[in-house]
């Protein structure tokens, strides 16, 4: 669980489940009013740079499939 830095503590999957539930951002903000936009902004980037850095590391130890 990755709480968002400078902010009260959200989990960064706590903003992820809502959006992945259909939420807008508005949506979120209005139902978390701890939240800011560029709070759930940060949470985004970090879960994709976690995403990015778990795939890339995972891409570069996997073979090559001959065609």
């Amino acid at each position: 669980m990755t709480a968002i830095p400078n902010t009260t503590t959200v989990p960064v999957d706590t903003v992820l489940t809502f959006l992945a539930k259909g939420y807008s951002v508005d949506q979120l903000l209005r139902s978390r009013p701890e939240l800011t936009r560029p709070v759930v902004a940060e949470a985004i980037a970090l879960a994709s740079q976690s995403l990015q850095a778990r795939y890339s590391a995972f891409s570069e130890m996997a073979t090559p499939v001959p065609a």
